[in-house]
């Protein structure tokens, strides 16, 4: 906006970038884009875009850099840190063939280990993801309520859900496949 409202001669060679680095707050574009499709570590996202000198500027260079080290990128011995590597694999796109994902919608019911009674049918309810499937179910104000176990990862997916009638919860599920 600077750039723009003070007329800089190259104010349009600037694009969208400096916006999109101080979005992610990292300070290049291919960080930024990795930290956009879920790589969750804005240190380890800078870290990898310098080791591999990354100079994609779109979701198309984006696939093409993952495409050709891919397999650099799944050996854990590449990995400066053990919690980066681990970031990585949790990444929402680590993979050419995983980008774009198909979502899905779909409707299940899930048993809950409720810590009281269960709220009154018809309720709506918040699910906070957990490790293995599980998640800790919540009231509106996100008070926990108790623990559910899903037939889907609850990671990286928008789920509404509401307490029925036998104690169970009805879960909309919109997310990957």
């Amino acid at each position: 906006m600077q750039a723009l409202a003070t007329g800089h001669a190259r104010a349009h060679e600037l694009g969208d970038g400096p916006a999109f680095t101080l979005t992610y707050g990292v300070p290049s574009v291919p960080a930024a884009l990795l930290c956009q499709v879920g790589f969750s570590s804005r240190v380890g996202a800078v870290w990898l875009t310098r080791k591999l000198g990354a100079a994609f500027t779109d979701f198309n260079g984006l696939r093409t850099w993952l495409a050709l080290h891919d397999a650099l990128l799944s050996d854990r011995a590449f990995w400066e840190k053990e919690d980066l590597f681990a970031l990585w694999t949790h990444t929402s796109s680590p993979t050419v063939t995983e980008y774009p994902r198909i979502w899905i919608h779909s409707d299940h019911a899930a048993s809950v280990d409720w810590r009281s009674s269960p709220p009154p049918a018809g309720s709506q309810v918040r699910i906070i993801p957990g490790p293995s499937r599980r998640g800790t179910v919540c009231s509106t104000d996100l008070t926990p309520l108790g623990e559910a176990q899903f037939p889907f990862d609850p990671h990286g997916c928008a789920i509404d859900a509401n307490v029925a009638r036998d104690g169970k919860i009805r879960v909309s599920y919109f997310g990957k496949s």
